[in-house]
């Protein structure tokens, strides 16, 4: 049912209380994440499908943002090296978030160069926190996904393909 809290809650996975919400939430934060790497950062380029969404003018508008790579916001460090960002938005302030495989796996194949950043209550100024969490998926020698010090995979839904067994 998409609850963040289990039980007959209405609220969905990420706080929001409808598909529209959580369009608002997932743009405000990926704009948020792309206004302040652009403070840090000369060459920064928002990737999403959000980016072709936002007004003409915007220093982040791109007519060819797409969802589907894995990320949403790209730059070049001063080394000139090339890091991904994935941008989660909540509108409350649980320290969860869904990710795709997609997501999953180009993190695994980027190592330091991916991070996730996290924003909260990201539709309120007052209460809003941007936290980079850096690529919690870069595990440690012996750890592995379900057992690990970084984050603790909560079990929603599998997709199961079976083999007949004669």
């Amino acid at each position: 049912n998409g609850n963040s809290k289990g039980g007959g809650g209405s609220k969905r996975f990420d706080g929001s209380d409808n598909e529209e919400q959580k369009k608002r939430i997932g743009l405000v934060a990926e704009m948020i994440v792309f206004e302040k790497l652009k403070t840090l950062f000369e060459n920064v380029k928002w990737v999403s499908n959000y980016a072709n969404l936002i007004y003409k003018t915007h220093p982040g508008y791109n007519p060819e943002g797409k969802d589907g790579l894995g990320y949403d916001i790209e730059y070049l460090d001063a080394d000139a090296n090339k890091h991904f960002v994935e941008v989660k938005g909540r509108s409350d302030y649980y320290d969860a978030f869904e990710i795709t495989k997609t997501e999953i796996d180009k993190a695994l194949q980027s190592k330091e160069s991916y991070k996730i950043i996290l924003v909260t209550h990201t539709l309120d100024n007052s209460k809003r926190r941007i936290r980079d969490l850096g690529n919690i998926f870069n595990l440690e020698n012996g750890e592995d996904f379900f057992s690990n010090n970084k984050f603790t995979p909560i079990y929603k839904n599998f997709e199961i393909r079976f083999k007949e067994i004669n």
